[in-house]
């Protein structure tokens, strides 16, 4: 139900997430940002060029933490409608967003996992402008 909040909000509490060993220990485990670029510029006329640009990154190693005391059912959806006005599309009264909230027995459990997510995130980029 949307207002509702977990008993520990606003007090002070222990970090009690479990970290996987490999999370801490072994070598190449932190978090790591790679990045390459090039580009090329020419100049066709005066006031006038050309670039070219290949970029790449890679990110890796980044953490996960997981709650695993609250599974996929133990969220009730709702839907936030739009008013209805003739100055919106169709008149408004539709569906604007759903959203997800805890039921209230879920509330403040915790059980917190740390892990590794291994899988490299690559993005890569081409780009020309005159």
């Amino acid at each position: 139900m949307p207002g509702a909040t977990a008993t520990t909000f606003g007090t002070a509490t222990q970090d009690d997430r479990e970290h996987r060993s490999e999370l801490l220990n072994g070598f190449g485990i932190r978090p790591n940002d790679w990045q390459i670029g090039a580009s090329v510029q020419q100049q066709l006329m005066p006031r006038m060029s050309v670039e070219f640009g290949y970029f790449w990154r890679w990110l890796g190693n980044f953490t996960a933490t997981d709650n695993t005391a609250v599974a996929a059912t133990d969220f009730n959806a709702y839907a936030i409608t739009a008013p209805s006005d003739p100055r919106l599309p169709g008149g408004g009264g539709y569906s604007l967003a759903t959203s997800l909230t805890l039921v209230p027995g879920k509330l403040g459990q915790n059980s917190n996992t740390s892990r590794m997510r291994r899988t490299s995130a690559r993005s890569r980029r081409s780009t020309t402008a005159s």
